[in-house]
């Protein structure tokens, strides 16, 4: 239910299932999951936790995927803690914590290379090299994450891999590569379409908008109707925090031309509805715009 963007539906499952884990006092067996093995409880908390940063609890998120790391730890089982590591590294990077991104990822990068996993060294140096791009140049390392992510895709694996092709994108945009950007976000949709999996569709297709709106005013229609499509599909799932970046990103587009007060309108209530988080970048970014905008809007002495 969570891949295929059913969030409201996936939360009591997972909640039921960390209940029915604490309750043996987590002495379930590991049970392969998709494309790894781990412990139920570990998975079913780091699963909750992206689930509530998607619905707009991104501290509950938090808590959620660290306990997830601490009972991985506890129950000292290295699949676990690997995927642990990783869902900690995909909350943080929901949060937009760059730096806390990147020492995550070096542990899962550490531990996937000791005990030989392949996959998870792979999709941890992907997140570590997205994460040091926020700060270095960007070049080599995009290069080495399209290696890698083809390196994903050449073991049959798709789950997971529009988030990762967002981050490539997310590159080549801070390289000042809009085009080959809007090129992977395209592939990443495509994906979608194809597998099914559509937690990131939302987002995907805000992307694509801010994407199309950068290349100018040919493009600007099509980019106001990705954005649009991208709050509907997040209004849709109850997936608030996709919803708050789509709100954003069209309220930017409706102040630049003109329409401020349709901008506010739309703005307002996304961002009033949140009730924590509200220090993550996210929270900041709409508030500092909707501040912006009810300045604008009030009448001159």
């Amino acid at each position: 239910m969570y891949y295929l963007g059913r969030l409201a539906a996936a939360r009591p499952h997972l909640e039921r299932a960390i209940q029915l884990d604490d309750s043996l006092g987590h002495r379930s067996q590991p049970f392969v999951l998709g494309y790894s093995l781990g412990h139920s409880g570990v998975f079913s908390k780091c699963h909750l936790a992206f689930v509530r940063w998607l619905l707009g609890y991104p501290d509950q998120a938090l808590r959620a995927v660290e306990e997830a790391l601490a009972l991985a730890r506890e129950l000292r089982h290295p699949q676990s803690l690997i995927y642990a590591l990783h869902a900690t590294c995909c909350v943080r990077q929901y949060r937009r914590e760059t730096d806390s991104v990147g020492e995550a990822a070096q542990a899962l990068v550490e531990l996937a290379s000791e005990y030989g996993f392949d996959y998870w060294r792979i999709y941890g140096d992907i997140l570590l090299n997205w994460a040091l791009t926020q700060n270095e140049g960007t070049s080599d390392r995009i290069a080495r994450v399209g290696d890698d992510i083809a390196g994903i895709l050449a073991t049959g694996t798709r789950i997971a891999v529009p988030w990762l092709l967002s981050m490539l994108a997310d590159l080549h945009v801070r390289a000042g590569q809009a085009p080959d950007a809007l090129t992977v976000v395209v592939q990443a949709l495509d994906l979608i379409e194809s597998t099914g999996e559509r937690e990131q569709e939302a987002e995907l297709h805000r992307r694509k908008g801010v994407l199309l709106l950068a290349q100018g005013a040919a493009d600007a229609g099509r980019g106001e109707a990705c954005l649009r499509r991208a709050l509907d599909i997040a209004r849709g799932r109850d997936a608030r925090s996709q919803e708050l970046r789509a709100a954003t990103s069209l309220a930017h587009l409706l102040a630049q031309e003109g329409q401020r007060d349709q901008a506010h309108a739309l703005l307002a209530p996304v961002v009033s509805w949140f009730t924590e988080g509200l220090g993550t970048a996210d929270l900041r970014e709409a508030t500092a715009l909707l501040g912006s905008l009810a300045r604008e809007r009030l009448p001159s002495r």
